[in-house]
């Protein structure tokens, strides 16, 4: 069944939704430092789109500065993690389609 114009338009935002948004799998911190940590990943990420490498040096700079050492990043596709952490301060999330963010603070 053919889609009408209004439906194929309404699907491609959608879809442009998704790539500039963060889709957060899981995260225990708080609201406020949490929505601070996803813009601070964002940025990065949109700024070295195909330098995973230096967006999670930049992201971890930034998390350091903004919430106090030992913070650690990870920015990739098909990876696994298991990481300990201090309580409150863990967040995973994808952005841009495939491309996963870990962001985690230890001692």
């Amino acid at each position: 069944m053919a889609r009408s114009a209004k439906e194929q338009g309404s699907s491609s935002v959608s879809y442009k939704w998704l790539k500039t948004q963060a889709l957060v799998q899981y995260s225990d911190m708080a609201d406020e430092m949490r929505t601070r940590a996803v813009d601070l990943c964002l940025n990065a990420c949109e700024q070295f789109t195909s330098d995973q490498m230096s967006a999670a040096r930049i992201i971890k700079e930034s998390m350091d500065k903004t919430f106090g050492c030992s913070w650690h990043v990870v920015v990739g596709e098909a990876y696994a993690v298991e990481v300990v952490y201090e309580p409150g301060n863990l967040l995973h999330f994808y952005f841009g389609g495939h491309t996963a963010v870990c962001v985690w603070k230890c001692d």
